[in-house]
């Protein structure tokens, strides 16, 4: 892939860390600690995904680790921003920062579970099942069930209860 982003990052690297490096010491410290909570939920994702066909489908194990993995890959961003605004902008230095840090951390989550609720085929497709194998099996399917339209019905509570969540945690997104 010639023009593909993950490409364009690597040769802009060293135009990247002159950047990090001309920002304070504090927002170094914030920088680093959002790239660690990132990478780790890219690492994540990895390792409970090994596989890339619909014949490797892996599925996350409980809804903590659906939690753990929302917070890894969009909540923290939430958190971080909050942390960077609040430090730069006068404007916020009435704000309770543990609440908003909170509520970005949720309309995070929110976004990240909107993506995952829409991205389910897609995903199944790549041997990627984000739904967590216990709320599964609270309706009695397995991951390669999904892979198959006729269990929808029994899908169906599930799905509603994912959208439920990414719900709540958006409402804290306006509240933002």
């Amino acid at each position: 892939q010639h023009d593909s982003a993950e490409r364009i990052l690597l040769e802009r690297l060293d135009e990247c860390f002159q950047l990090f490096l001309a920002c304070s010491l504090d927002d170094q410290h914030r920088i680093r600690r959002v790239i660690v909570t990132l990478t780790q939920g890219m690492e994540m994702d990895l390792n409970t995904f090994p596989g890339a066909t619909p014949g490797e489908l892996t599925a996350l194990k409980t809804v903590d680790d659906l939690d753990r993995y929302t917070y890894s890959v969009a909540g923290c961003v939430g958190e971080f921003w909050t942390a960077v605004m609040c430090a730069h902008r006068k404007a916020l230095v009435d704000w309770d920062v543990q609440q908003m840090s909170e509520r970005g951390v949720r309309f995070g989550k929110g976004l990240q579970l909107t993506n995952i609720v829409k991205d389910i085929a897609h995903d199944l497709q790549k041997g990627r099942c984000y739904i967590p194998e216990t709320m599964l099996t609270e309706v009695g399917l397995k991951p390669h069930d999904l892979l198959h339209q006729d269990n929808l019905t029994r899908f169906r509570p599930v799905l509603s209860k994912l959208v439920r969540i990414a719900l709540e945690h958006l409402d804290q997104g306006w509240a933002y």
